[in-house]
């Protein structure tokens, strides 16, 4: 027999992790990716549009292969239903900004403290493990429309932008 499944229980959940994530990117922002550069954007300025959440680390070799197809497919967006590309680095600042200055990436990358092998805010997204990377399609709204730990491509990008509702 098989179980119906339900996200309406999901959702109240999941929107109170955007809010915490949208309330702790003000203190992640005091710790700017890029040397020399402005503090990055906090989430909460993307309210009202789709925004690609992506949890990284420089250490994570999966999390490297995979930016050059998130940095493209950021480059790519304009216009109506742009979807907003926002790496969240779980590493030491030192260590993004040595990375950043090396790989510069278009979209803005936050910088959130954890210690090794801790999921961080990830979790609150259905990272229980901590997988790098980790990734989280929201829709203008804040919900949860796709979410993958493992690294995407240029494919999967392609196809949850299609997901997202018009």
């Amino acid at each position: 027999m098989t179980r119906p499944t339900s996200r309406a229980p999901r959702a109240p959940r999941a929107a109170a992790w955007l809010a915490l994530l949208l309330c702790a990117a003000s203190a992640w922002a005091a710790t700017p990716a890029g040397s020399g550069s402005a503090a990055p954007p906090a989430l909460e300025q993307y309210r009202g549009r789709p925004v690609l959440v992506n949890w990284w680390a420089t250490w994570c070799g999966p999390c490297i292969r995979e930016m050059p197809e998130l940095d493209e497919f950021a480059r790519s967006q304009s216009g109506a239903g742009a979807v907003q590309v926002v790496g969240i680095a779980l590493d030491e600042a030192a260590n993004v900004d040595a990375y950043l200055a090396r790989r510069p990436v278009r979209y803005p990358v936050l910088v959130e403290a954890v210690e090794y092998g801790e999921s961080g805010s990830s979790a609150g997204y259905g990272n229980r493990h901590g997988v790098l990377p980790y990734s989280v399609l929201l829709d203008a709204r804040g919900r949860v429309v796709r979410s993958k730990a493992g690294p995407l491509t240029a494919a999967e990008l392609a196809s949850w932008q299609a997901a997202l509702p018009r």
